[in-house]
């Protein structure tokens, strides 16, 4: 059983929130969720959204919320937990050491068996079918990472395009969209769009979107 939730900035909104309580089976006290902090590169789990995060979790009532960090620790302790949780950062990096420790053979397995995944931005990105549309949007974060190929995890099939809505993320002589409908033309794929307040919910029945009520169309 699949369950997958992508988003671009993690628990942005109560929506999301609860689309992530809905999919758990645990009482709440019982849950324990890993925090992968890889991709924040420079600061782990001393960067202030992945102390969020784990600030978020225990706000819902979960006690056991531990940090994992698949470059320095084992990655066979990401076998204990309930809930997996992939911060933003560089998918680059993150999917470099989540191949070389062999994490990502962990996580996909894991993920077969029901184990609740929760992607931000990177975190998203690394889950799905590869990072060329990373590599199309901001090919300096691969500077200085050894990855024999860009093809991810593979957990769905589609490429997403995290923080949609964010130009000033993603500043350029070309709009966002503009940018992406010229890799669909180049790359033959239908991209994703997801804002930052908006979050795609994983299932083995179905791909839902999860936004803000006056969001929805």
């Amino acid at each position: 059983m699949m369950r997958i939730l992508l988003t671009s900035k993690g628990f942005s909104n109560q929506c999301i929130q609860s689309a992530f309580l809905n999919l758990l089976t645990l009482k709440i006290e019982h849950v324990k969720v890993a925090i992968i902090t890889t991709a924040a590169v420079e600061l782990k789990e001393k960067h202030p959204r992945v102390i969020e995060a784990k600030k978020q979790f225990q706000s819902m009532g979960i006690c056991y919320v531990d940090f994992v960090d698949v470059e320095l620790d084992e990655p066979s302790k990401l076998e204990q937990y309930d809930v997996i949780y992939l911060t933003g950062g560089n998918p680059f990096y993150l999917l470099e050491q989540m191949k070389k420790t062999g994490a990502d053979i962990i996580i996909k397995r894991k993920a077969e068996e029901g184990t609740i995944l929760i992607g931000v931005s990177a975190g998203s990105l690394v889950l799905g079918p590869h990072l060329q549309i990373v590599k199309h949007f901001t090919p300096q974060l691969i500077e200085n990472v050894k990855l024999c190929s860009l093809n991810a995890i593979n957990l769905y099939k589609f490429p997403i395009m995290p923080h949609y809505d964010r130009e000033d993320v993603f500043p350029g002589d070309l709009t966002i969209e503009d940018r992406i409908v010229k890799y669909e033309e180049q790359s033959g794929e239908d991209v994703v769009r997801l804002k930052d307040e908006e979050a795609l919910l994983l299932t083995i029945d179905e791909v839902k979107l999860i936004s803000l009520p006056n969001d929805r169309q």
